[in-house]
C-alpha cells in the first residue's frame, strides 16, 4: 500500500482525483499513515525525507545503457511532478511501479 493509495480512497468518496486532495489532508493522512506503514519512521525536522541516502545503482546502469528506460522514468518523473508537485512522498511513491519495474530488468 502507498500513500497514493491512501489518497485515493479519501479523494475518490469526495469524488475526486487523488491528487486533488488538498494538501492538508494529505499531510493529514501521511503523519497518520507513515508510523503504521514504516514503524519507527521520523522525518527529520524541515523536510519530508530521511536522511539515510538510497543507492539504487541496478537502476542507474540500465538508465546509463538504455534509452526506452530512461523514456519511461522521464514519463514517470514528469507525470508525477506534475500530479504531485506540492507532496514531495507522493511524488516519490507515483514512480514506484516504473522504477520497480526497470530495476526488474535491470536485474534479469
Amino acid at each position: 500500500m502507498t500513500l497514493i493509495v491512501l489518497y485515493r480512497i479519501a479523494a475518490e468518496a469526495r469524488g475526486l482525483a487523488a491528487h486533488e486532495l488538498p494538501l492538508a489532508e494529505r499531510a493529514a493522512l501521511r503523519d497518520r499513515a507513515l508510523p503504521v506503514m514504516w514503524p519507527g519512521y521520523q522525518a527529520p525536522a524541515g523536510t519530508e525525507r530521511a536522511e539515510d541516502p538510497v543507492e539504487i545503482v541496478a537502476l542507474r546502469s540500465c538508465m546509463a545503457d538504455d534509452e526506452s528506460a530512461r523514456d519511461a522514468y522521464l514519463a514517470a518523473k514528469l507525470e508525477a511532478a506534475r500530479r504531485w508537485r506540492d507532496d514531495r512522498i507522493a511524488y516519490a511513491d507515483a514512480k514506484t511501479e516504473v522504477i520497480v519495474r526497470l530495476m526488474q530488468r535491470a536485474e534479469s
